[in-house]
């Protein structure tokens, strides 16, 4: 998946040039109603302004309004971490994670400013990928050999049901157990529940 389709477009977002004064920062994140907002000179995107540094500044000063409207931006800029469009979603997902950033800055292939990728995007898209929507969950327990999907999309098959999402994680075990995610149609949960527990394998629905 490239990050295009979970990217938030530069055309849909309020932006500040590092020239711009505190003043005008504030009142477009007050208009958008975000706490922070991207710094862009021309299409170069330069870093990020927090609201709340701009308020620590007022506070600092001995006239606020003199501080608003004649400090720049630039004066209270942050960095955060920049990823060309091309990068996919595992990428995306790592950079946030390890860099612990509010969100990330994307760049097309001359380094110009087109978008941003935020930690409500991608897990509205883990939401689509887990199928949280779709069908009735039913959370199987297994060990980790090699066949055991294809033995759980049988059992499904043969009930004629859609397996709407499929997800294997490690639990913290010491015992080498998987837990599989699998939604299936409701109408046929039940029975492809059963069908596993005689198979073998314990089973969970809902």
């Amino acid at each position: 998946m490239r990050i295009q389709a979970i990217m938030t477009k530069r055309d849909n977002l309020s932006v500040v040039s590092s020239d711009d004064c505190l003043q005008l920062a504030l009142d477009k994140m007050k208009q958008a109603g975000i706490k922070s907002i991207p710094v862009v000179n021309k299409n170069k995107f330069i870093g990020i302004i927090f609201k709340d540094k701009i308020l620590e500044a007022c506070l600092d000063s001995n006239d606020c309004a003199k501080e608003f409207s004649e400090r720049k931006v630039e004066t209270l800029i942050d960095e955060i971490p920049v990823m060309p469009e091309s990068s996919n979603f595992e990428s995306v997902v790592n950079t946030l994670r390890e860099k612990d950033a509010m969100f990330l800055a994307i760049t097309d292939s001359k380094n110009n400013f087109v978008g941003i990728v935020t930690h409500k995007s991608i897990f509205d898209e883990f939401t689509d990928i887990l199928g949280l929507y779709n069908g009735t969950k039913l959370t199987v327990f297994l060990y980790d050999m090699p066949g055991q999907l294809a033995k759980i999309s049988q059992v499904c098959a043969k009930h004629n049901a859609n397996i709407h999402n499929l997800v294997a994680s490690n639990p913290k075990s010491k015992l080498d157990i998987k837990e599989v995610i699998v939604r299936v149609d409701n109408s046929k949960a039940e029975e492809i529940k059963s069908d596993l527990e005689r198979a073998g394998y314990r089973v969970d629905i809902g």
